[in-house]
């Protein structure tokens, strides 16, 4: 059950330290829209606590992940792998995939190379990223919470499946030993 508890201190870690991030923009863009604001320019008003109310739910996620983690890690026993959560990564054949599609391009552009062709799409994206920070500047918090509740939602799926496919395994196994 350590085991499991500690697979989930990166998470942990992933979750504060990005909440701490977005409650920064969202401190700094309050406080540029107030100042920019003319009902605000005589006395703006100082800007909520945004760190603390991200890591309220932040730190729910996280405990609500790292029960599921531990609950499976009991019920497991034995069984419950080494690298815990992560057990799926190195049989993945996902960075293959990721490997390999980027050699084809690099073969395909031959002596052309990639980095003028990286400029250029950076020049060309250029605009594309400003118009979409800003938009993300202005709903960073809701964006953050979102995709943190997607992130819990699919990890307690996960469990459920991870533990059903044990279950599957474990009675399969036992109908086979009669």
């Amino acid at each position: 059950m350590a085991h499991a508890a500690g697979w989930s201190v990166p998470l942990a870690i992933a979750v504060f330290f990005s909440a701490y991030v977005i409650a920064g923009i969202a401190r700094t863009h309050h406080i540029e829209t107030a100042l920019g604001s003319s009902a605000y320019s005589s006395s703006p008003h100082p800007p909520p606590r945004y760190l603390l109310w991200l890591l309220l739910p932040g730190a729910l996620c996280w405990a609500a992940c790292t029960l599921a983690e531990v609950a499976l890690a009991r019920t497991l026993g034995g069984d419950y792998p080494s690298l815990g959560p992560w057990a799926w990564a190195p049989g993945s054949a996902l960075p293959r995939k990721v490997r390999d599609t980027i050699g084809g391009i690099d073969r395909k552009l031959g002596s052309v190379g990639g980095g003028c062709l990286a400029v250029a799409a950076l020049a060309a994206a250029g605009p594309l990223i400003v118009i979409g920070w800003s938009m993300f500047t202005s709903s960073a918090i809701v964006l953050w919470a979102l995709i943190v509740l997607a992130a819990t939602a699919v990890h307690l799926l996960s469990v459920r499946a991870r533990l059903a496919a044990w279950r599957q395994r474990r009675s399969l196994n036992a109908d086979l030993s009669r």
